[in-house]
């Protein structure tokens, strides 16, 4: 014995052709077959209407007691089974994150080495813009001959990847300008912040 069933609207559009003697027949023998299992005897219109509706109630009814069971416990077991290789397949993919991430940081200090080594030369007399060597008139507006490798190494703190671009941008202006830059380093990040300048380009 069941206490309720469900009782679809197709059910209802389809009595609506049926005589109302057939309408309480067929409705009396789902409702006996639904709530108590009874198989009901019918005839003509009614016997063939019940015919059609009865596998509808088959599966309600099994959805019913396995729902009084506590459910699919097989469904369960699998869903289970599935989340370890779902963790796996995130613990695979960090190391190649973690070895592109080296792969980065290793790019910007070689990077940052190589703006240290153009610094030695500008200290030994060699323009970074190229031409000339020696202490002339237009070392007062060269600001790598102002900067120690320590400069460079905040700079690249504050421009991790455009570093190297936005001092020799700050050379070309100031040498242009024939600016004299005593202190290269805030020089260098107020004029990055003037411009609007992000890691990658100016903005």
């Amino acid at each position: 014995m069941r206490d309720g069933f469900v009782f679809y609207r197709s059910f209802f559009e389809s009595f609506s052709d049926l005589s109302k003697k057939d309408k309480l027949i067929l409705f009396d023998a789902i409702c006996n077959y639904a709530l108590n299992d009874i198989d009901p005897e019918l005839t003509g219109t009614p016997a063939a209407m019940f015919k059609l509706l009865k596998p509808q109630v088959d599966a309600n009814n099994r959805r019913y007691e396995n729902g009084k069971k506590g459910g699919r416990p097989k469904a369960n077991q699998t869903e289970t089974k599935t989340k370890p290789n779902d963790n796996q397949t995130e613990t695979k993919t960090k190391p190649k994150e973690k070895e592109k991430e080296k792969e980065k940081v290793k790019d910007k200090v070689q990077v940052k080495d190589k703006v240290k080594e153009q610094l030695q030369v500008q200290v030994q007399g060699d323009s970074f813009g190229g031409g000339g060597s020696g202490f002339d008139d237009d070392d007062f507006y060269n600001i790598w001959k102002r900067m120690s490798p320590q400069d460079v190494d905040r700079i690249f703190d504050v421009y991790p990847e455009t570093g190297d671009d936005l001092i020799q941008t700050v050379y070309e202006d100031v040498r242009d300008k024939r600016k004299r830059v005593d202190d290269p380093v805030p020089y260098i990040l107020g004029y990055a912040k003037n411009v609007g300048w992000i890691d990658g380009g100016t903005s």
